[in-house]
């Protein structure tokens, strides 16, 4: 219910407001402070009644009852909850998402011989360097987004320390209008660059179909680090991971 509420906030409120200005936001990360580490099985995938799971369940196609829903909205729901399983890494274990394949929020949409990737399918790419990393705590300010008489944060982020050995920082701009000035404080690490990648939409609920596949898609971008601090701009309704490295 919780990621429903999410997902029908962004909707109606992205549809209504204009943009706006760039709030600034204050980040610290001690990647000295290990925490638990972050079970890949939590971005796993489950394949629900599995009697039915061909025909009725995973292979519902365009035409069922289900609905098909996609957008970048899920992305930034998907994300959230991801968000939340990772500063819960000492006790989430393992958590998937319920389909795959033409239903709900899949990560892969088909129509014969066509294919297509959903935003959701994008994000669960992008956080492949937190399987099995090591979650670092991030204290921040997230501001907050408000529309009429609901109230978000509305910035999220999370950071680890990867297999690879590298600090990865992921950013999340919940408010679907106005962008967000990053300013994060790094310790426990040496930084002089950071890139990765960023996904966002031209409107809160743009989705890919078979005859614009890209229109919701990662691209890269880059943040400026110096004197051990990094700047980053975070687009309205988008998702950003990003490496630091040295």
């Amino acid at each position: 219910m919780r990621a429903l509420f999410f997902c029908l906030t962004l909707i109606v409120a992205g549809l209504a407001a204009p943009p706006a200005a760039a709030q600034k936001v204050e980040l610290s990360v001690d990647a000295s402070k290990a925490g638990a580490k972050i079970d890949r099985q939590i971005f796993g995938q489950f394949a629900e009644h599995l009697g039915k799971g061909v025909y009725e369940g995973v292979w519902v196609g365009p035409g069922s009852s289900i609905p098909n829903t996609r957008g970048i909205r899920n992305d930034v729901v998907a994300v959230l909850n991801l968000n939340s399983f990772a500063r819960h890494a000492d006790r989430v274990r393992i958590a998937n998402i319920a389909q795959m394949v033409n239903v709900l929020q899949a990560m892969i949409l088909t129509d014969k011989e066509k294919m297509l990737l959903t935003p959701t399918y994008h994000v669960f790419k992008m956080y492949v360097p937190f399987q099995d990393a090591t979650f670092v705590p991030v204290a921040f300010d997230a501001g907050t987004y408000t529309h009429g008489d609901i109230t978000l944060p509305r910035v999220d982020a999370v950071a680890a320390k990867g297999t690879d050995g590298r600090l990865w920082l992921a950013l999340t701009n919940v408010d679907p209008n106005r962008p967000a000035e990053i300013e994060a404080r790094l310790s426990g690490v040496t930084a002089t660059s950071a890139a990765g990648e960023t996904l966002t939409a031209p409107k809160v609920d743009s989705v890919n179909t078979f005859e614009a596949p890209q229109t919701v898609a990662p691209r890269p971008v880059s943040a400026k680090v110096q004197g051990g601090k990094l700047a980053l701009r975070l687009e309205p309704k988008s998702v950003t991971v990003i490496s630091v490295g040295r």
